[in-house]
């Protein structure tokens, strides 16, 4: 993972190369490199589960599954639903959460600290996949077909996809969801 340097103050704006938490030399000012809250999900529809191709960066052209970053003081779980019906057009039920991983957003200049949260969800009625613009294409994919060597976020997105291969009736289709998320 890939650690946050600060170049300039976030309080004076003055050239620095420190690593937080620190201090500007200068002013003074603290600084921290807090995580960001993101959260995600992965659909499982007759034991398969779908994963979008990125159309934008960072990691265009890789596999990964639907999820954002929470919007101000909006929960991961409501994120993931939100996330999920923009960038598919289905709507959730979310169930259970897999796990939560740190790792960096390259997209972000330096990198920020992210803290991904990732829960089991299935899709009520798949025909509606419809895509945004932040992805080009939709699969879905059985435990022992996913692309690994092709996959987002190489440092936790695996270990997202483990989690849900190691979810009870994963492999047979019956893995467990849970209950109808809040709209």
């Amino acid at each position: 993972m890939t650690r946050a340097r600060y170049r300039y103050c976030p309080g004076c704006g003055a050239r620095i190369d420190v690593d937080p938490p620190g201090r500007c030399p200068g002013c003074g000012e603290a600084f921290w490199s807090n995580a960001k809250p993101c959260a995600g999900t992965v659909i499982v529809h007759g034991g398969r589960a779908l994963l979008v191709r990125r159309a934008i960066p960072p990691h265009v052209g890789r596999w990964d599954v639907p999820g954002g970053f929470c919007d101000g003081a909006e929960l991961p779980a409501d994120t993931a639903v939100r996330e999920a019906r923009e960038e598919t057009g289905l709507d959730i039920v979310l169930g259970p959460l897999l796990g939560m991983w740190n790792d960096s957003y390259a997209g972000d200049d330096p990198p920020s600290i992210t803290l991904n949260h990732y829960y089991l969800a299935s899709a009520e009625e798949i025909q509606g996949l419809t895509l945004d613009d932040e992805n080009s294409e939709a699969a879905w994919f059985g435990p022992d077909e996913i692309p690994w060597d092709d996959l987002s976020y190489p440092d936790h997105l695996p270990a997202v996809l483990r989690a849900w291969i190691d979810q009870p009736g994963a492999r047979t289709g019956e893995g467990g969801t849970g209950q109808r998320a809040m709209p």
